[in-house]
């Protein structure tokens, strides 16, 4: 049996993650909780434990544009990567779309 800190949620968001060195890798959510999120990306060779930058863009005029959340990498699979909140979000220019 899994043992989670958090209840985890199914999501479907397109999503960017900002690697050291400015590039910017494109994926999908498969799951949220308050702790972090899974990410499904073909390119899974990101080290373990590197902090990154979450996009994310939403599209409702009330929440605003864009956002850049600091996550750290806390596992790899042949399907993505499992990432933990490791900071407060800040407004962004270029989420994905």
């Amino acid at each position: 049996m899994e043992r989670r800190r958090n209840q985890r949620f199914s999501a479907q968001k397109c999503v960017g993650i900002k690697c050291p060195g400015g590039k910017t890798l494109i994926g999908w959510t498969r799951d949220v909780s308050f702790g972090g999120l899974f990410v499904e990306l073909d390119m899974t060779d990101l080290p373990v434990h590197a902090l990154v930058q979450l996009e994310v863009r939403f599209e409702d005029e009330e929440i605003g544009s864009d956002l850049r959340i600091p996550v750290a990498i806390t596992r790899r699979s042949r399907d993505g990567i499992g990432l933990l909140y490791c900071g407060s979000p800040a407004p962004s220019s270029s989420a994905p779309g």
